[in-house]
């Protein structure tokens, strides 16, 4: 698979020929980019004091779009992680490029993940870029969601977490520093009470930075917002998310 061209047809873009994506429309929540009438704020964004501004992202990313009955050409195959790309339906191409990127998924190996993550960053880069230059002007570094395994040795931890590598891959398009180590995730932080993320050894990197945090999908605020708040008690001045996929709810 080699898919390196973004573009743009009659208003619809385009990874190379073949995977669509949607793009987030007119009718959406100016912050967390959850569908809403008229461009307001949906109800969790009005009555949650979220710590970041706003949620970037490439399109939408229709949750478990696997099981729905238009998902595959082909549809007499048992398990959908052994479809090709090519017996995807069009319309969920890039939700699949999503999934086959995930560390859970057990068909890909971890080279053939990060060419797909470097691909669809790409892409996010050039929505970014077309449609957030004025926000991306203003990043100082991105920061990843990371796993407690996580251990760096040079460049690349030596588990694999494709938030890492989204983060990586971006960082590279749009050439703004990536800081893989700032953010820890605390080992058992649910039986130790503590917690679920922390600053490295030098949480005063943030002070008076713009920040984004980067990741494969955004759903709800659970994991991300946890990052915003304790990037925001280190001195952050703004916080953006920004995500390859927006879920559908």
């Amino acid at each position: 698979m080699s898919i390196a061209i973004v573009k743009e047809v009659n208003g619809r873009v385009y990874l190379d020929n073949c995977v669509f994506v949607d793009l987030i429309d007119k009718d959406y929540c100016p912050r967390c980019k959850q569908v809403s009438e008229e461009n307001q704020l949906c109800y969790d964004c009005k009555y949650k004091d979220y710590s970041f501004n706003s949620v970037l992202t490439f399109g939408y990313y229709i949750g478990r779009w696997y099981n729905l009955p238009d998902a595959f050409i082909v549809p007499e195959k048992k398990y959908w992680t052994q479809y090709l790309l090519k017996e995807t339906n069009p319309f969920y191409r890039f939700c699949k490029l999503i999934n086959d990127a995930k560390k859970r998924n057990p068909v890909k190996n971890i080279d053939e993940k990060k060419e797909i993550i470097n691909i669809l960053c790409k892409g996010l880069a050039w929505k970014l870029r077309r449609f957030d230059n004025l926000i991306i002007n203003t990043i100082d570094f991105l920061v990843h969601v990371p796993k407690y395994n996580e251990d760096f040795n040079g460049i690349e931890p030596n588990v694999f977490n494709h938030g890492f590598y989204y983060a990586y891959y971006l960082s590279k398009e749009l050439n703004i520093p990536f800081l893989a180590d700032l953010i820890i995730e605390n080992e058992c932080y649910w039986e130790k009470n503590l917690d679920r993320f922390a600053t490295s050894n030098y949480p005063q990197r943030v002070e008076g930075k713009n920040v984004m945090i980067v990741d494969d999908v955004y759903t709800s605020a659970k994991t991300k917002e946890p990052i915003a708040q304790l990037l925001k008690n280190n001195g952050a001045i703004e916080v953006y998310i920004s995500v390859m996929g927006r879920t559908r709810r």
